[in-house]
């Protein structure tokens, strides 16, 4: 079993996480997408530092990351920036992906609250197999995962058991 840690605030470079990380004995970091320094992948130097402190990466994606946004630029931008991620992962041999399914916008009414996900379910479903669709084929025969984590037991219908089924 291999033990890791999250990308601290504490620590102001990579570098800095993976002494500590060495120095912690644990075998991973969690590059966290929402943090301004990973941003964009440096690999050659990602590289090195792994290899410096015999260690590895995955990745947290963007915590706002919403591939299912009806608005078609914002969706496309956060699918942009996963498949940007999927190639860092494949040249960095990041074997998994961590991500968040967004509830989306909640409206509410008199006499109760309506998630707009739930109220265009199919729309939501084909836009969330339309992303499934493209990480399988920026993935390829890579051995990369993608996890859904935070969930709170998928508490709405239109979340229910829909990446592994759409």
């Amino acid at each position: 079993m291999h033990f890791g840690m999250p990308t601290l605030i504490e620590t102001k470079s990579i570098e800095d996480c993976a002494a500590l990380c060495s120095e912690l004995e644990l075998n991973f970091i969690e590059l966290n997408m929402c943090f301004p320094q990973y941003q964009k992948l440096n690999v050659p130097l990602l590289k090195n530092i792994a290899k410096q402190y015999n260690i590895y990466y995955t990745i947290h994606l963007d915590e706002k990351l919403s591939p299912c946004d009806f608005n078609g630029r914002v969706s496309d931008a956060y699918i942009a920036t996963t498949l940007d991620a999927i190639t860092a992962a494949k040249q960095l041999n990041i074997p998994i992906l961590n991500m968040h399914l967004q509830e989306g916008v909640l409206v509410t009414l008199p006499e109760k609250k309506v998630h707009l996900f739930e109220a265009y379910e199919e729309h939501y479903l084909q836009k969330l197999s339309n992303f499934r669709d493209k990480c399988e084929e920026a993935i390829g025969a890579a051995e990369i995962k993608i996890c859904i984590e935070n969930t709170n037991g998928y508490q709405h219908s239109f979340l229910k058991n829909r990446w592994i089924y759409c």
